[in-house]
């Protein structure tokens, strides 16, 4: 009886300094910076005209819903986030949605858990490879680095679930970095964005226009004697597919039009037999 008191004192003491060495959890500090930022609602709830809950109700928000985060205040030790949706503004206290700072795609079939570890993380769902998800955040331990995040699942009903899955399994999606080109007033621009680490439920969009998860989106900035071109900014984004945007970026391009330019363009139109020149720009 004594031994089996000892063994099991003993395995009680391993699986508790175990804990102690799983949860040790460090956050990310790349996963910080919240302004401008999308974000899930966590639980049901009241947005507020200021950050304080005597404060007027704006509006109401529902579990799972998408918010777009302006800003963040901390009044009284309590965090509120400043937040845009449904095209009103108001506050809602920081625990009650998880920011969205990188999408994620599974790189092969795995287990999504509730707590940071193999072993004492109950199964929550699972991915297979391609899956794409949202990720709130990441974590490190003695099993290594995790990432906490929501999974959208569409079988009969839409349903989130959230939980943490091994970072070795996951690859972050890039979107094309924002940046401005430049391009002369006498010439056709072919804008090729390439869309990279894209998810089978996300899509890449490029002025709106969805483009496949391979391949590239050719722009051309048409050009006809005498039409004036302008400078323009196009928009590249990552879109789920309940059409919330999870993050943008912008490309511009930028046109000398110039009446020294002009002139120069002219006169190249005319030595060259009346033929515009072209410019390919390809988009990392």
């Amino acid at each position: 009886m004594r031994n089996s008191r000892k063994i099991t004192a003993v395995i009680l003491a391993v699986v508790t300094i175990f804990s102690i060495m799983a949860f040790s959890v460090n956050a990310s500090a790349d996963y910080t910076d919240v302004k401008n930022k999308p974000a899930i609602i966590r639980s049901s709830v009241d947005v507020r005209k200021e950050a304080t809950t005597k404060s007027d109700k704006v509006m109401h928000l529902n579990e799972y819903a998408f918010v777009k985060i302006l800003d963040y205040v901390t009044k009284d030790s309590v965090t509120w986030y400043n937040i845009s949706a449904n095209g009103k503004t108001g506050y809602i206290p920081k625990t009650a949605a998880d920011v969205i700072f990188d999408i994620g795609m599974s790189t092969a079939t795995v287990n999504v858990r509730k707590l940071p570890s193999t072993l004492l993380g109950e199964r929550v769902t699972g991915v297979k490879e391609f899956d794409g998800f949202y990720i709130h955040e990441k974590v490190s331990n003695a099993e290594g680095d995790w990432y906490r995040i929501t999974v959208r699942t569409n079988i009969l009903i839409t349903v989130y679930l959230s939980g943490y899955i091994k970072a070795e399994y996951v690859e972050l999606m890039k979107l094309p970095a924002s940046g401005e080109y430049n391009a002369k007033y006498n010439e056709s621009v072919k804008l090729n964005i390439t869309a990279r680490n894209v998810p089978k439920n996300i899509v890449m969009t490029v002025d709106k226009t969805t483009i496949p998860s391979t391949g590239k989106y050719e722009f051309t900035n048409a050009v006809d004697l005498g039409q004036m071109k302008e400078s323009r900014e196009i928009s590249v984004a990552f879109t789920d597919s309940a059409g919330n945007v999870m993050g943008n970026s912008v490309v511009k391009i930028n046109v000398d039009s110039s009446f020294i330019a002009k002139i120069s363009a002219f006169f190249s139109f005319l030595f060259s037999g009346f033929k515009w020149g072209s410019k390919t720009i390809d988009v990392k």
